[in-house]
């Protein structure tokens, strides 16, 4: 072994995370979805640009390689939708955090539109969480919760999307 390994760890790669709330299509009724996509990817495109300054200025910490940008997202319909999208389209690798086996969750899905979207979107994700989460004694919502607190706490920047009107329920964007 090298002298050089001996001395210090390998480098590990930059990677950020970042991982969206949101509330679902009626919540967003009075937004224009491309416009607010168009927004979503400006910001993500703002954090690369900012991660990549990042790691210029980290005088070698990190290994030699382009930072690893990941959107982490739950796949509901509405914003989370949207942003995995968006992050896909910025070149955002795809993490997916359910809040139930991802048989199960697709039930959330009532148009075949919708259930095709979810679907594509589970087949460019890099990865898929799928919580045990459960629908009955009223522990529906509390999945919900879970996985929004699960988003939450593996990100490192989250972006929400949210009308700034209280919750409605357990497990809601506020």
């Amino acid at each position: 072994m090298s002298y050089d390994l001996l001395q210090s760890p390998p480098k590990a790669r930059l990677a950020v995370r970042v991982g969206v709330t949101g509330h679902r299509p009626k919540g967003l009724e009075r937004a224009d979805s491309v416009i607010l996509e168009d927004k979503i990817k400006s910001v993500l495109t703002a954090i690369k640009v900012s991660v990549l300054k990042l790691e210029d200025k980290t005088g070698g910490f990190y290994r030699n390689e382009s930072p690893v940008m990941r959107m982490l997202s739950p796949l509901a319909e509405g914003a989370d939708t949207i942003a995995a999208r968006a992050g896909l389209d910025v070149g955002y690798e795809l993490n997916c955090i359910l809040p139930f086996l991802r048989d199960e969750y697709e039930n959330d899905f009532k148009t075949d539109a919708s259930k095709k979207l979810y679907g594509d979107l589970l087949c460019k994700a890099t990865s898929v969480l799928e919580l045990e989460g459960a629908r009955t004694n009223h522990r529906e919502n509390e999945s919900y919760l879970d996985v929004g607190r699960l988003v939450l706490k593996q990100s490192d920047i989250i972006i929400a999307v949210w009308d700034g009107h209280d919750a409605k329920g357990t497990g809601g964007t506020e």
